[in-house]
């Protein structure tokens, strides 16, 4: 966190909540706390209800990286 992000970098963040009923600054992934994985200069942040391991292979993830892949490449997501 100490380190700036380059400028022009656009950042987004795929956060795991490992029940989803918790309130959101006081969920984790079961590893890392929401607090600590928040990003303030985030472009967006997308909340999944996974653990710390099953973050990146929840349906809901998928599909936000495939949706920040086609806006950074300037295509219509339906194109693809």
């Amino acid at each position: 966190l100490k380190q700036p992000v380059r400028s022009g970098v656009v950042l987004h963040s795929i956060i795991g909540n490992h029940n989803g009923k918790e309130p959101q600054v006081e969920s984790s992934d079961q590893v890392v706390h929401y607090w600590s994985s928040h990003l303030e200069n985030a472009a967006s942040e997308k909340i999944v209800e996974a653990n710390h391991n099953g973050a990146n292979k929840h349906p809901d993830a998928i599909e936000e990286i495939r949706r920040i892949l086609y806006l950074h490449a300037g295509m219509d997501q339906s194109s693809g």
